[in-house]
């Protein structure tokens, strides 16, 4: 079996200082291999160590030349080959020539793959869109979010991969691409022999000349997108921070969940957003129409993100010159939607019209939205940031050549009617807002970013149905063989009133069972930090921030939150933001409305306490 591993050096962002200009201030700071990149080597080295003496790795790379050492480092962890990309037109490139680079460096060290394994995102960008764009231009079937590999075939590989809503056992025959995301694999600590061999060994460097394009298909001159500004995340909240003792702060803290379940919008900044209509213009123009992906759930209804995004298109619509908003979803049950659709300020909706799509998978529903976007083409097309929506728009963009803004905060429309989108990069600590160049112009959206919001109409109340029938040559070989639900109480955490969490700062898996039972108490969702993840606190599926869930709740609590930029553009969105921390100088005091300094575990015994009572 012949591996190859795609990696990618990386600035370490904890370390990250910037500059008056937003740019990295590189003295000192610690370059890296990318954590999930880390992942993926490690994914194909127990892949090897199932049959040694047949497999082989290569591990790949573009960057610089030092990014060399990053490729040692995978050499000294048992890699048997590595091949860096390096040449100064490489630089400056988006997803999509980032991806076209790679595509082409993989055909020349080993076009007879079996397959390639990818970090499913980058801890600098987050974009998650490398690893999908790069099986396109190969023309191989792709699984993302793959936590572990369940079984190594001769012709084929299963893997468990995580949805929204269920872990799937899939299976995709080779030649195939995975990318690793969050897993039970610890990458192996390196040997001295291990390092002795990456001192000596000679990696491999291919400029432009050795591959097959030309200096228009790389670097900036082949990406499709830029960033037309970047600026530091700022927060407009009260930022009031107050001593206090436990009993003070529950009572502090009651005051406000009281007055959520009381419905007080004079507290809660996003009840006004949500209640502002928007007109929905009686003459629509669709000759520059935006689209929306009408992703489903596992109950048959469109996902909740798919009426934010209705409702920001229908906003963004009014600035390019009424252009019309349609839906194209594959929900054989899309009808039943119909009437909040129409209410949200869509002006049509596509039924994709074929039995093939009645599972999601990923080459058939990129095939089915390809065909009609190739018959009836679109000024933006907005996607909903989740694990779906990650996993098929890379595919989209990458084949029609377009460019993809991923995880949007932000959109806008320029005095020249192109669309703006702003996304967190860097862990959060920068905001990027990027243009396109080409059409459509592409973005996914973060869920929860965006409110509902209720369309008055002027003369049309009915929105318009239409099927399209797209026809296959070929249909996908990967089979999903086994679907487990996820604990259904996590779900409602995007769509949730009042969200408490908990952070690293709660120390032990105790402290963090007490504020579960306090969220269960009072009838609240249970959120958590990356950080309190990793230490086991807490389940994968309830985290939020920049690699996990976005939220907007009424009010957000967090209890033993440092506040690291990377969680907070998780959450800042919420209405009403209130930090529960002993040190009144942590990060978070910057986030939040309210910060009480106080010990969380403290309020949280004596919440409880007195509820039980």
């Amino acid at each position: 079996m012949k591996i190859v591993v795609c990696i990618k050096q990386v600035v370490d962002t904890d370390d990250i200082k910037w500059t008056v200009n937003n740019t990295i201030d590189r003295n000192g700071v610690q370059s890296i291999v990318n954590p999930c990149d880390m992942l993926a080597i490690e994914t194909a080295l127990k892949i090897k160590e199932k049959n040694p003496q047949e497999t082989s790795i290569t591990v790949i790379s573009m960057g610089p030349k030092q990014a060399i050492e990053a490729l040692k480092t995978a050499i000294a962890m048992g890699c048997d080959d590595a091949v860096l990309l390096c040449d100064k037109k490489f630089s400056g490139a988006d997803t999509v020539a980032t991806s076209r680079t790679l595509s082409s460096g993989i055909k020349k060290c080993c076009p007879d793959f079996d397959l390639i394994i990818c970090g499913q995102y980058a801890l600098d960008g987050d974009t998650a869109q490398t690893g999908p764009s790069i099986a396109q231009k190969l023309g191989v079937e792709q699984v993302t979010y793959v936590s572990e590999i369940a079984e190594i075939g001769n012709s084929e590989i299963s893997a468990l991969r995580l949805s929204d809503d269920a872990v799937e056992l899939i299976q995709v025959q080779y030649p195939a691409l995975i990318c690793m995301a969050d897993c039970p694999y610890e990458p192996r600590a390196i040997l001295i022999d291990g390092y002795i061999k990456a001192q000596d060994f000679d990696v491999k460097v291919f400029n432009l000349s050795d591959l097959e394009l030309s200096a228009d298909n790389v670097g900036i001159k082949g990406s499709p997108t830029w960033v037309s500004k970047a600026f530091r995340a700022e927060s407009n909240r009260n930022k009031e921070v107050v001593e206090c003792s436990s009993d003070e702060a529950v009572c502090k803290l009651s005051e406000f969940v009281n007055l959520v379940n009381d419905s007080a919008e004079n507290l809660f900044r996003n009840e006004a957003v949500i209640n502002s209509p928007v007109l929905k213009n009686s003459i629509v123009n669709f000759e520059k129409k935006i689209l929306v992906w009408g992703e489903s759930n596992k109950n048959n209804d469109l996902k909740d993100v798919v009426f934010q995004l209705v409702s920001k298109a229908k906003e963004l619509s009014n600035s390019i010159d009424n252009s019309g908003v349609t839906v194209i979803s594959a929900l054989s049950t899309i009808e039943t939607q119909l009437p909040k659709l129409s209410q949200c300020g869509a002006d049509e909706v596509v039924l994709l019209d074929s039995g093939v799509l009645k599972t999601y998978n990923t080459k058939n529903y990129a095939d089915a939205i390809l065909q009609y976007l190739k018959t009836y083409p679109a000024e933006i097309f907005l996607i909903g940031a989740t694990k779906q929506g990650r996993d098929l728009a890379p595919q989209i963009s990458s084949a029609l050549e377009t460019g993809l803004t991923a995880d949007c905060t932000g959109l806008e429309i320029t005095d020249d009617k192109k669309l703006a989108a702003t996304r967190p990069t860097f862990g959060g600590e920068l905001m990027a807002t990027i243009l396109c160049k080409t059409l459509p112009q592409m973005a996914t959206v973060r869920p929860g970013v965006f409110p509902v919001k209720n369309i008055e109409s002027c003369e049309f109340t009915t929105v318009v149905l239409n099927r399209f029938e797209p026809q296959f040559s070929t249909l996908s070989s990967k089979k999903i063989l086994k679907s487990f639900d996820i604990n259904k109480d996590n779900l409602r955490l995007e769509s949730a009133e009042i969200v408490f969490a908990g952070g690293r700062g709660l120390k032990d898996k105790a402290t963090f069972e007490a504020l579960e039972k306090l969220a269960q108490l009072l009838n609240v969702q249970v959120g958590a930090t990356r950080k309190a993840v990793d230490a086991g606190l807490a389940e994968q599926s309830v985290q939020i921030g920049q690699t996990g869930k976005t939220i907007a709740p009424k009010l957000y609590i967090a209890f033993g939150i440092s506040g690291a930029v990377q969680h907070c553009v998780g959450v800042s969105s919420a209405g009403k933001i209130i930090a529960v921390n002993s040190d009144k100088t942590a990060p978070i005091t910057k986030f939040a409305d309210l910060t009480i300094v106080a010990d969380a575990k403290q309020v949280i015994n004596e919440w409880i306490d007195i509820l039980q009572k």
